[in-house]
């Protein structure tokens, strides 16, 4: 696995293992680029498949910030 944090959207996070250096800094620069091509994706869609996939990103995003906030949490116990 890559350093830096490797979000799958399928959203096991019991799996993923977060390295204390790499929690705060975005992922690596492969899922950024992996975006964009969502993002190019998304315009060629309909209007309800991009609502679709943007509210699953939003909640992907929020679980997201709530998994890093609880491991941090718990590093600084």
């Amino acid at each position: 696995m890559p350093m830096g944090i490797d979000f799958g959207l399928n959203n096991n996070f019991d799996k993923v293992h977060i390295p204390k250096s790499s929690i705060g800094y975005p992922a690596d620069k492969r899922r950024k680029k992996e975006r964009m091509c969502q993002k190019v994706q998304l315009k060629k869609r309909s209007d309800l498949q991009r609502a679709k996939m943007l509210f699953t990103w939003r909640q992907d995003g929020c679980r997201r910030m709530e998994y890093l906030f609880t491991s941090y949490r718990a590093a600084l116990d």
